[in-house]
């Protein structure tokens, strides 16, 4: 039973780096082909902790989520207007790694790693599609949190993926 459970975190693993990277051939049906095995019993259990704390950052129930590394630093009636389109600005890089995420013309969370705003999961852009899907809404102070808060848990998951990475090669 406890092996099964862990075959679990590792399957997890894999699996999160699969979709992260969108690799749909990967995984299909009931089986898993080219999918590698972990080679010894270490690289085992480092592959299940890897995928313990993908788990847990996607489900926002990592403490790392909670050590924003954004801020909000604009006063405002915090209703999302930007379209957050090609052609409306909604990120504005203000170095070649970090930028601003416009909400409106006057508010912002800054700080926003380019990694995070650029980054996939199957075929969403979860910081982009977060906003757009509460386009025309005030934001409360629980949803200025959460957006944070998703923030970190994409910037997390792409320095997991670099580690399992180092871990497993594909």
């Amino acid at each position: 039973m406890k092996t099964s459970f862990l075959t679990g975190f590792l399957f997890l693993g894999v699996a999160m780096r699969c979709v992260c990277y969108g690799w749909g051939k990967v995984i299909h049906g009931n089986k898993i082909s080219n999918a590698p095995c972990p080679q010894d019993q270490n690289q085992f259990w480092e592959l299940v902790k890897h995928g313990s704390e993908i788990r847990q950052i996607h489900l926002l129930a990592s403490p790392v989520v909670e050590d924003f590394i954004t801020s909000y630093p604009k006063d405002g009636d915090n209703i999302i207007t930007r379209k957050l389109a090609k052609t409306s600005l909604g990120y504005e890089a203000t170095s070649s790694t970090h930028g601003k995420v416009w909400i409106n013309d006057e508010q912002y969370f800054d700080n926003v790693p380019l990694i995070a705003w650029e980054f996939y999961i199957g075929g969403y852009q979860p910081a982009q599609k977060w906003l757009k899907d509460r386009r025309g809404r005030l934001l409360s102070f629980e949803d200025i949190l959460h957006y944070q808060k998703i923030i970190k848990a994409l910037s997390e998951t792409d320095r997991i993926m670099k580690l399992i990475d180092e871990v497993i090669t594909f």
